[in-house]
């Protein structure tokens, strides 16, 4: 999603997808009662391949697990540096209006899933879901990592009132927030 002037736009159209029972990023599970409905927000910009690829292997293990979900493509508007950290806590905002999501799942692009066992619903506290190969294929040590793919309980995002607004380029918000 895009905003633009107080509005949110869909940046990617539905037929980009190959999955047609997925409309407008949402599926719901006809055979169960899901426990939680989770937002996958992924911060986005100038990776139309990447996003392409994520999406195609991130579908498929939702659908799997059952997992009522929408996936929102949060995207910067014009062409300022990069801020990753007010990225996702504006989609936090403007998600968290349009209904009542139990876990928020905060996805880089440019990882995609490399283990359908482990399950994209939130736990009682944050979890860092260190399922995810890089695309690339860079990796750095880390002895605490919150960055990649994270899920938070509506509440305790809350509660650590976000990610940092403070960097601009690329890194350290991740940082930031595993300190808090």
């Amino acid at each position: 999603m895009t905003v633009s002037e107080g509005r949110l736009e869909h940046s990617l159209p539905q037929d980009n997808l190959e999955f047609p029972f997925v409309i407008n990023g949402k599926w719901k599970p006809a055979s169960c009662n899901p426990v939680q409905h989770v937002a996958v927000i992924i911060p986005f910009r100038n990776r139309e391949e990447h996003i392409n690829i994520l999406l195609k292997s991130i579908i498929p293990i939702l659908v799997k697990q059952k997992v009522l979900f929408q996936i929102f493509v949060a995207e910067q508007y014009g062409n300022q540096t990069f801020n990753k950290g007010r990225v996702m806590n504006a989609a936090f905002l403007e998600v968290s209006k349009m209904s009542d999501f139990d876990c928020f799942i905060f996805h880089d692009v440019d990882l995609i899933p490399e283990d359908d066992r482990i399950i994209y619903l939130c736990d009682d506290r944050p979890k860092h879901m260190s399922h995810s190969v890089d695309i690339l294929e860079y990796k750095l040590p880390y002895q605490c990592l919150v960055g990649g793919v994270i899920a938070f309980p509506q509440a305790d995002f809350i509660a650590l009132n976000g990610y940092s607004n403070l960097y601009w380029g690329w890194g350290a918000e991740d940082d930031d927030m595993s300190y808090r």
